[in-house]
């Protein structure tokens, strides 16, 4: 295992444990996060970037593989947020 792989690993543990720590509501996530994630900014965009990946696939799932409409409800999310940002 190199490297790189250990580190993959390593990220996609610590975004699992995040994203439990949010579903299971726990109100020191944020902590949890600093506690979690290396002060290296590389850990920080390698555990993003896992999230995003999860969340992709939790949203196109939810949408029965039709990734038009996971797109849709992006978008749709994304719009909100905006307007409501003003």
């Amino acid at each position: 295992m190199t490297d790189l792989d250990r580190a993959h690993l390593r990220a996609k543990a610590t975004a699992l444990r995040l994203l439990l720590a949010q579903i299971d509501t726990n109100p020191d996530v944020l902590d949890v996060i600093e506690g979690e994630i290396e002060p290296d900014p590389e850990d920080a965009t390698r555990v993003l970037g896992i999230l995003l990946g999860v969340a992709a696939a939790e949203i196109v799932h939810r949408h029965h593989g039709d990734t038009a409409a996971a797109a849709r409800n992006v978008e749709a999310s994304l719009a909100e947020a905006l307007d409501e940002l003003g």
